[in-house]
């Protein structure tokens, strides 16, 4: 939203797939209608079954049940797949639509078509930029990376996350670091993260305090660094220097 790039490409993304019903073949028999049959609650009674695909998850017990072989599981557009430019660099990102799922599968075609990207560009890094919390996103946006990132702040749910995603990164054997945002606005729970990165020999690469321009710069969709005299700018650009570094 803040890069604004210019598209280049889309594509269409398929995510899971849903039950279908081929009424030439169904015998309205019922079984697939038994109550607690789905227990998505995804198919309904009708003239025919009425199969609901927003609430389908493609589990296939109604295809298992169908003495007919009158349901099948097919493939639903979900979303799209955008190759963009910005002013610096290239970027690929994706938009899944309302109430769909594989968000992880998603991250994973992404990632996937932006590798294909930088070999094909002679690009060194690719920089996947992961939602917040630790869903199906995280851990897909985390496999395979050489290192890790982790943005936090010094609240309560924050620290949760953080803790767990750490649990991650040590399992799939990701170096990591860690980057405070919002320094100041809780101490107590600062230095819960500043002992907690101690305990796990874990580098805090820098502490970016609270700053209202953040806040007035994405209401009006501008991105921070785009002033690089603000102090905010700094942090971030010297946060980049620091993990270039590193890795």
């Amino acid at each position: 939203m803040l890069l604004k790039p210019s598209v280049i490409s889309e594509e269409k993304y398929y995510g899971p797939k849903v039950a279908l019903l081929n009424k030439s073949k169904c015998t309205l028999c019922g079984k697939c209608m038994e109550e607690d049959l789905c227990r998505f609650h995804a198919i309904g009674k009708g003239e025919f079954p009425v199969f609901n695909s927003f609430y389908c998850r493609g589990c296939g017990v109604c295809i298992v049940i169908c003495p007919e072989k009158a349901i099948d599981l097919v493939e639903r557009e979900a979303g799209k797949i955008y190759t963009g430019k910005t002013e610096k660099n290239f970027i690929v990102y994706g938009q899944l639509e309302p109430a769909q799922l594989g968000s992880g599968k998603m991250v994973v075609q992404i990632k996937n078509k932006a590798r294909n990207m930088a070999l094909e560009k002679g690009l060194e890094l690719v920089i996947i930029d992961s939602s917040a919390g630790l869903g199906c996103t995280v851990i897909a946006s985390l496999s395979n990376c050489n290192c890790a990132l982790i943005v936090t702040e010094p609240t309560l749910s924050a620290i949760s996350d953080l803790l767990r995603i750490i649990e991650l990164t040590e399992y799939f054997n990701i170096p990591s670091f860690i980057c405070i945002n919002k320094c100041g606005i809780n101490q107590v729970n600062e230095k819960k993260i500043i002992d907690f990165a101690r305990e796990k020999e874990i580098k805090i690469i820098e502490k970016i305090p609270f700053y209202k321009d953040f806040a007035i710069n994405n209401t009006g969709e501008i991105p921070v660094i785009s002033c690089p005299e603000s102090e905010l700018s700094q942090k971030i650009i010297n946060t980049w220097k620091k993990m270039l570094s590193l890795i």
